[in-house]
């Protein structure tokens, strides 16, 4: 389940990283207005509609937005959606961060991955010392099980020829009593 979160992780990061790094992104980017030259113009936004802002298919970092919002649907990942608000809050042409916190986000997840591969072998070592002791545990079970009903039957036959020397000697010491009462008579 964690493997598919983080693929699902990796593909929306994919989608946005080939949004923002396209040559048209690039061209777009390098031909936007930079605050603090000469030939900067000014605007004043009086109103906005998020509609256009979101589904513009001419910004790439909307549709960078807009891809990795489709993903954080998919995979209820906090770390995308954090990510996706820092690409719909970063300005034009600032990216250099966005990008690094894809870089980031990338090594968490390669990280990650690591961890669970660990654990997973980990578990299943485990789980083969487990199953060998627990091999071992049922066959000693078994050979003790055929020891004991081994010794019970020895048990059963010593009682049996007890039970008969019992009988035999007090058969010869009636035999004794009646050869003396006989020897009296």
């Amino acid at each position: 389940m964690r493997e598919g979160l983080r693929d699902e992780e990796l593909k929306g990061i994919d989608a946005a990283l080939e949004m923002l790094t396209s040559d048209e992104a690039r061209a777009l980017f390098a031909t936007s207005i930079k605050p603090g030259t000469e030939k900067s113009a000014s605007f004043l936004q009086i109103a906005s509609t998020p509609a256009l802002l979101q589904d513009s298919a001419m910004a790439p970092a909307a549709r960078a937005y807009n891809a990795l919002k489709a993903q954080v649907k998919k995979a209820h990942s906090i770390r995308l959606a954090a990510l996706a608000v820092s690409i719909r809050s970063a300005k034009a042409g600032h990216f250099d961060k966005v990008i690094g916190a894809i870089d980031k986000m990338l090594t968490t997840l390669e990280e990650e991955g690591a961890a669970d591969l660990a654990k997973k072998t980990q578990c299943l070592d485990e789980y083969q010392d487990i199953t060998k002791t627990v091999k071992d545990l049922d066959w000693k079970v078994k050979n003790n099980e055929a020891k004991i009903a081994k010794l019970e039957g020895l048990i059963e036959l010593r009682t049996q020829e007890k039970t008969e020397t019992i009988q035999k000697i007090e058969e010869n010491e009636q035999y004794m009593k009646d050869i003396k009462a006989e020897r009296k008579a």
